[in-house]
């Protein structure tokens, strides 16, 4: 199974983020280890789309996406003061699909094109929170 993310693929996206500032990157540690990247993006009044990847596989499955996501609705709440968040997965991500379900995200409706990778082709999976 070939892994597409890499600690050099997301510095190489970190940076191209880094100078664009219509979003904000966080970098995400475990200790003193990079082990990934967060994005807000779109930022409007009240509303933003949030990215995030762990890009080491040895970080997988351990809970560090949930415990991300979870401090990224709060960043988003508390500090942007937005009433909805939104994130788009790819459909094969199983793990990242359970990440958003456990942090009280919901599936909706919506189209797009399909991702295409090493001619492979995936479909991406959109889904909101509402913020109270």
């Amino acid at each position: 199974k070939k892994n597409y993310h890499t600690i050099e693929t997301q510095k190489k996206f970190l940076q191209k983020k880094i100078s664009d500032k219509k979003n904000i990157i966080f970098r995400v540690y475990l200790g003193n280890n990079f082990i990934g990247i967060c994005e807000i993006d779109n930022i409007a009044i009240t509303q933003c789309e949030i990215k995030y990847m762990i890009g080491d596989k040895k970080y997988l499955k351990k809970g560090h996406g949930s415990s991300l996501i979870k401090k990224m609705v709060f960043f988003c709440k508390n500090t942007l003061k937005v009433k909805k968040i939104f994130a788009g997965v790819v459909d094969k991500n199983i793990a990242s699909l359970k990440v958003l379900k456990k942090n009280g995200f919901k599936k909706i409706d919506k189209k797009m094109k399909p991702l295409i990778i090493d001619k492979k082709k995936f479909n991406i999976i959109f889904f909101k929170k509402l913020i109270y």
